[in-house]
């Protein structure tokens, strides 16, 4: 597996040797920042180098719109701190280009791109270091890595561990691995697991009827090993592979996640709430629907019955202000029988919950507290509106029967209610 080391573009506090600042002389040039890392093998590795936009210095004009980068200057040196030969390394930008370099083993981007840079350098045949103007470094420990330090102090955060060790005498310092960590970060650091995959999910994930869900993972990884890429799916189904495809079985808006793992074992993870196509959209056999504007009752409170465009009919909102505000409506049932209850609402709030009873009485303890996701607003938005399931299957017999539900806290729109027969399995 190849060996990676990942530097970002941040000004550093520790400074060059005086070595380094002679080699960088060679070019007519010197540098106020620098660290040199040095690797005692002689083994080929392979670095990325992440460019980020300059901070805000109040220097104004091009540099600020144009969003630069500090520039990118690499040095391939010997163990003697002088620049050695080394052909065939290559640092190639985020577009895919090589970068052209001034010397064997020597690069400066004045102005780079935004992203990764990759940098591969051959074994050299002898022990070598890599000195940067302007980066620290993170390297791995799996052998020893010394590092230079200048005449202005610097610090190293050892991780997982969390340990950090401070580099206040100039001269040169040895960093090894030690109990519980495996990588060191040459502050100061944006900190994160060098060694972890990252993943994020491409794809439509609000459906219109009739729209096949198609979700893609996509994965980075530092040491490009990832082995298992698996998306959970409710009721503890699971599908391996980058790509979900799946046609739409659920009217409820529901969570789908997708876990990447590596061959070190290091995993990631991300989420994404799947909101089919409203209920009153699609063929739903046996739908009885009840619109939260013709509720039959309310204690406790006072609701407001509006239109914000996006709603089927009316809607309510304004049922937060008074703990225990509670509302009632009538479910007309046709015949006995298993019955899932939905609701299709709108929130902003974290802690949104109401509890709910049918004619007076619990129906069980999941509808003692119901929570309802976050939707990112109150309805003013189609993409607001979700569907919840408000629970497990009810057993109803023909007739009507009184539902009521009571604030137990934070702000909840409510378009409507609806009532559907349980299918086979549920």
């Amino acid at each position: 597996m190849r060996t990676w080391v990942i530097v970002g573009v941040i000004l550093l506090v520790a400074g060059g040797a005086n070595a380094q600042d002679d080699a960088a002389q060679t070019e007519g040039e010197r540098f106020a920042f620098g660290m040199t890392v040095s690797f005692p093998g002689t083994q080929a590795l392979h670095f990325r180098i992440k460019s980020e936009p300059l901070p805000d210095l109040g220097q104004g004009g091009p540099v600020t719109e144009l969003k630069l980068g500090p520039p990118l200057d690499l040095w391939v040196l010997g163990m003697d701190g002088n620049r050695i030969d080394a052909p065939g390394a290559r640092l190639v930008a985020p577009g895919g280009e090589a970068a052209e370099a001034r010397a064997s083993g020597h690069w400066r981007v004045d102005r780079p791109e935004l992203g990764y840079y990759e940098l591969s350098v051959p074994p050299t045949g002898q022990p070598w270091r890599l000195w940067s103007a302007f980066h620290p470094f993170m390297a791995r420990l799996d052998e020893p890595v010394t590092v230079t330090v200048g005449d202005a102090p610097g610090a190293v955060f050892l991780y997982p561990s969390r340990e950090q060790i401070e580099l206040t005498t100039p001269g040169e310092a040895v960093i090894s691995a030690a109990e519980g960590a495996a990588w060191a970060a040459f502050l100061p650091w944006d900190l994160f697991e060098p060694s972890a995959p990252s993943v994020k999910i491409e794809g439509e994930a609000r459906l219109a009827p009739g729209q096949r869900l198609e979700l893609r993972a996509v994965t980075d990884d530092p040491d490009g090993d990832i082995r298992r890429v698996t998306w959970r799916l409710p009721g503890g189904r699971t599908i391996e592979g980058e790509r979900l495809r799946l046609e739409p079985a659920w009217v409820e808006s529901w969570t789908v996640r997708v876990e990447v793992e590596d061959a070190l074992g290091a995993t990631a993870s991300a989420e994404v709430e799947v909101v089919p196509p409203p209920i009153h959209e699609v063929q739903v056999a046996g739908l009885v629907m009840v619109q939260a504007e013709d509720f039959a009752a309310q204690g406790g409170g006072v609701v407001e019955v509006t239109d914000r465009g996006s709603n089927v009919g009316k809607m309510i909102t304004k049922w937060h202000q008074d703990p225990d505000h509670w509302l009632e409506w009538t479910l007309p049932v046709a015949e006995d029988g298993r019955y899932l209850l939905y609701a299709r609402y709108a929130t902003a709030g974290a802690e949104t919950r109401r509890a709910l009873t049918i004619d007076g009485t619990s129906p069980g303890s999941e509808f003692a507290e119901i929570a309802f996701p976050r939707t990112g607003g109150y309805g003013t938005t189609p993409d607001t509106w979700h569907t919840r399931r408000l629970g497990p299957p009810l057993k109803l017999c023909a007739g009507e029967h009184t539902l009521r539900m009571t604030n137990l806290g934070d702000g909840l729109a409510l378009d409507y209610i609806a009532l559907v027969p349980a299918g086979e399995g549920e």
